[in-house]
């Protein structure tokens, strides 16, 4: 059974149990796992109460989500609908936090709480400075290359400092 979990501190219970299973004692469970005898009888405590079942996780409360998760295809195509359209730069947090408030009434207090559910949609990245739409490379490596030989730009006429 601990083969086939997924979550590692549900693997350990599984396994401390097997362990105690084979005719340990709970306090030598405990030492083997590094782990203190006070949990080791909860989850004894919680076998006996529940099975298997109360060895799983428990579900963590909290404060559910803002963004409902029938929005998520639609958020997504927006964002992605964003990000193609735009002439220079990149769509932005707080440009996304706009679109989420205008569109779909998902009201964030900050930046911040627009992070998480864009890294859940596979959406977070750090990426370098776009280019400007009206940049010209040619002229920029002209000018790198004539930068040594005088003190202006033939191409723009921007002057150098001669050290």
């Amino acid at each position: 059974m601990a083969q086939n979990e997924s979550n590692s501190k549900t693997k350990i219970r599984f396994l401390v149990f097997h362990y105690i299973q084979q005719g340990h004692t709970y306090a030598n469970a405990s030492q083997i796992f590094l782990i203190t005898l006070d949990s080791v009888q909860k989850w004894v405590a919680r076998y006996k109460k529940y099975g298997i079942e109360g060895l799983q996780n428990k579900t963590i409360p909290g404060r559910p989500s803002l963004n409902d998760a029938k929005y998520n295809v639609k958020i997504l195509d927006k964002i992605t609908f964003m990000q193609t359209t735009k002439k220079g730069g990149r769509v932005r947090l707080k440009d996304i936090k706009k679109m989420l408030s205008k569109d779909f009434d998902i009201n964030y207090m900050g930046t911040n709480g627009v992070h998480y559910p864009l890294t859940k949609l596979g959406l977070s990245w750090i990426s370098s400075r776009s280019k400007h739409p009206k940049q010209d490379l040619e002229a920029q490596s002209l000018c790198k290359n004539l930068q040594t030989n005088s003190s202006s730009c033939p191409a723009c006429g921007h002057r150098f400092n001669q050290s």
